[in-house]
């Protein structure tokens, strides 16, 4: 099995959409820890206890901008379209990863 051009594009954006959402949950991570030691260290320190919230079960991901999202989607289902549509020419069909790739890679940018 060889790899063209447009695997290599599909997958390298796919690696970095996974890699994007792997560094912000692993520094939300770092925050709620360095969070939780704070507030034990208030605790030890004879302050108020405060009401026990777990830093660790929040939301994992917010969305930026719904808007770009969307658009990031719509370009997903462009590429996949035009890949099975017979609407448009060889040339045209044969560049259905642009797209794609280009979805994949903006709505990367989506999460925070």
């Amino acid at each position: 099995m060889s790899l063209q051009l447009s695997g290599i594009c599909i997958i390298a954006a796919m690696l970095f959409f996974y890699f994007r959402l792997i560094r912000l949950q692993r520094a939300k991570i770092t925050l709620a820890r360095q969070a939780a030691a704070q507030e034990n260290a208030v605790n030890k320190a004879g302050g108020k206890p405060r009401k026990s919230k777990s830093y660790f079960y929040e939301h994992r991901f917010r969305i930026v901008n719904w808007y770009l999202l969307i658009g990031a989607i719509v370009l997903v289902f462009a590429g996949a379209f035009i890949s099975t549509s017979e609407a448009f020419g060889e040339l045209v069909r044969s560049l259905w990863w642009l797209p794609t790739a280009a979805g994949i890679v903006v709505g990367s940018f989506c999460f925070a």
